[in-house]
């Protein structure tokens, strides 16, 4: 079947892999998907930009497994049940064992046993745990489009970001970084009363950020500690979320945060810090945290917030995605990297 590959540095090309099913029977708790749409992440991003180039010129093209992906059922296993052939299903979060000592403890998304998906979101089909317990895939509701469900696991990483920064009504909260997870992060925490202050440097996340945000920053013209300072008359924020994963933008947080202030990291890290400035820290009197992965978060009646930020509007992802046909997957990628593209969603089947 075909998926996409990294074949050289920022060249994506379509690779023929083994189907993860071959017979087209799943293991007895899995499910069998086809899939119809995958989101690229912002780590694919990376490994788009900065490949590991010794692993691409030792193995060859390097799979993209994709895991923001919708699917319509094609195969149930024998001990599955609340599934049929024919459900549109999307992954919302990974599956976990609730018994090894991560879950244990409350970070289910850290599992120790969690099980790989087969396939993944960028290939022609997929399967998922479906099991009674722990499984991280839902069937999507019919008000929900297909692109949209796609983004329901960034968004579920969104919703935890947002829950772990404890945001308070009418705090005034900085968010680095304007990409998919930093919209979204941006949407929810509007709705909940706070006055978003959101930076980044390319003119269009910027546009499409200003309709919710109460002030936007252009990193790349602007002086960004001294904005945010006027804007929030020389105190400081509230608290800082960190989207983009390079050390200069965790220096920045620091600097953005009021004494007493929060900063969160949620953007995803391969390089080492240096230069951070503990004493800063430690004389600002900051809360340091970080939100990593999309946790499971369910509502009292088992469904997905994901699913109810959408049909609610506290979370619009339509309003930062762009479609892309399975043939045009070069496009996606180096539109969202360089710019033009907020949060690319390849469509599997589209002409």
């Amino acid at each position: 079947m075909r998926t996409l590959a990294l074949v050289a540095r920022e060249t994506i090309a379509i690779h023929t892999i083994d189907a993860p099913a071959p017979t087209g029977i799943p293991l007895p708790d899995e499910i069998l998907l086809q899939n119809l749409a995958c989101g690229v992440c912002g780590g694919d991003i990376k490994n788009f930009k900065e490949p590991r180039s010794a692993e691409l010129s030792a193995n060859g093209p390097y799979t993209m497994a994709g895991h923001e992906f919708v699917g319509t059922v094609i195969g149930v296993g024998s001990e599955v049940e609340g599934f049929a052939v024919g459900d549109r299903v999307a992954h919302v979060f990974n599956n976990f064992c609730g018994k090894c000592l991560n879950c244990r403890l409350g970070h289910a998304n850290f599992c120790l046993q969690m099980r790989r998906t087969g396939g993944g979101g960028f290939a022609e089909q997929a399967t998922l745990y479906a099991g009674a317990f722990g499984r991280g895939v839902f069937k999507v509701p019919e008000a929900i489009s297909t692109p949209e469900a796609a983004l329901c696991e960034p968004l579920t990483c969104a919703i935890g970001a947002v829950l772990k920064c404890v945001p308070q009504p009418g705090e005034r909260i900085v968010v680095i970084g304007l990409g998919g997870l930093g919209q979204l992060i941006a949407q929810i925490l509007a709705s909940a009363g706070v006055a978003v202050i959101g930076i980044d440097q390319q003119p269009d996340k910027l546009r499409n950020a200003a309709k919710f945000c109460h002030a936007v920053i252009d990193a790349a013209s602007q002086d960004v500690i001294a904005e945010v300072l006027q804007l929030t008359g020389n105190v400081g924020a509230d608290a800082v979320i960190e989207v983009v994963g390079i050390p200069e933008t965790v220096k920045q947080a620091i600097e953005h945060a009021r004494m007493g202030g929060r900063v969160l990291i949620a953007g995803s890290h391969n390089r080492l810090a240096d230069g951070v400035n503990i004493d800063r820290i430690f004389r600002k009197d900051l809360v340091i945290n970080t939100a990593k992965g999309a946790a499971p978060l369910l509502g009292a009646d088992g469904i997905p917030l994901a699913f109810r930020y959408i049909q609610e509007g506290i979370a619009r992802p339509k309003e930062l995605l762009t479609t892309f046909p399975f043939a045009q997957a070069q496009s996606a990628f180096t539109n969202q990297a360089y710019g033009g593209v907020i949060k690319g969603v390849i469509l599997h089947n589209a002409p």
